[in-house]
């Protein structure tokens, strides 16, 4: 969205975002969409890159135990997808990270395929999880249309180059009365409108972030019909926050440093995490009910 019309509502009220050097995003005042100002090149590159870094053969996501952080968020995820699906069921996960929501989805028998652009993140996912694991985009991937009961996407529809594809390509996939479940950081954040340059949202991975009415309107757009939105408020957010402003003061590279802080399993991390957890408590409850929590959660039905 490098033009001043917002990609979500087609609004003309517009503003430019600079978070630091060589990162600006176009924010919709109307409807909170916020894009990265690049061009189609640069969105490519963008895309490549992020995957690269986060996802390549050195990044620490591919060697490190599951995280507080991740069984948070792991517990609020399982709790809504099984409203839904308690029994047995064929799931698609596009973008399964390292596997935290996959390997609960096969602990409680559900069968899974998972779609994977890293090459290096597919062959560790089928030699962990023996699973059938297809390699590339899943927007130009082959995908049995009707093959799946649900669809899975967390904290990916924010790097893709093209989201509208995905939520159609997600449609497309799943059976008739099927469902999608989506997650992604949220525009509409306490965290987000508050913090605003220190912002954990605005990530140079992030080609996107999406407001609740944005992300409505593309799902609604594309067939679904949107059942919940959930708005759920990590300790996890906090944290990012924290990162950044150390980072900061330190003079430390954001692009280089990029997940340095997110790895646990030290005492203090830990300690760390669980006071952050116990204080912020009612302030994320408030939050989480209040539609500002830091986390888009979207439950779909075809």
């Amino acid at each position: 969205m490098n033009s001043s019309v917002c990609k979500a509502c087609s609004a003309t009220n517009t503003e430019r975002v600079e978070v630091r050097s060589g990162l600006t995003y176009i924010v919709c005042k109307d409807c909170g969409y916020c894009e990265k100002a690049l061009n189609l090149n640069e969105i490519t590159e963008a895309f490549e890159s992020a995957q690269l870094r986060y996802y390549g053969s050195d990044t620490p996501i591919l060697h490190a135990g599951y995280s507080p952080f991740e069984n948070e968020i792991l517990r609020y995820h399982t709790k809504i997808f099984r409203r839904y699906l308690w029994e047995k069921s064929s799931v698609i996960e596009v973008g399964p990270g390292a596997g935290t929501f996959l390997n609960w989805l096969l602990e409680n028998g559900h069968s899974v395929t998972a779609v994977e652009h890293s090459t290096e993140l597919a062959r560790r996912l089928i030699e962990r999880f023996s699973i059938p694991v297809i390699m590339g985009e899943f927007e130009t991937a082959f995908v049995a249309e009707g093959s799946a009961d649900a669809f899975c996407s967390f904290h990916v529809i924010e790097h893709v180059m093209n989201p509208a594809e995905h939520i159609s390509k997600a449609f497309r996939v799943v059976r008739e009365g099927g469902y999608g479940f989506i997650a992604t950081p949220n525009a509409d954040s306490c965290v987000h409108l508050l913090a605003r340059r220190l912002s954990p949202n605005y990530d140079s991975g992030h080609l996107r972030v999406f407001s609740c009415n944005s992300l409505r309107h593309l799902c609604e757009r594309e067939g679904w019909s949107v059942l919940e939105i959930n708005t759920p408020e990590y300790a996890i957010s906090w944290l990012r926050v924290a990162s950044k402003i150390l980072r900061r003061i330190r003079g430390e590279d954001e692009e280089e440093t990029a997940g340095k802080y997110a790895v646990g399993g030290s005492k203090a991390f830990n300690l760390i995490t669980l006071l952050t957890k116990v204080i912020t408590s009612p302030i994320r409850f408030f939050l989480t009910i209040s539609g500002l929590g830091n986390e888009l959660f979207v439950v779909l039905k075809k």
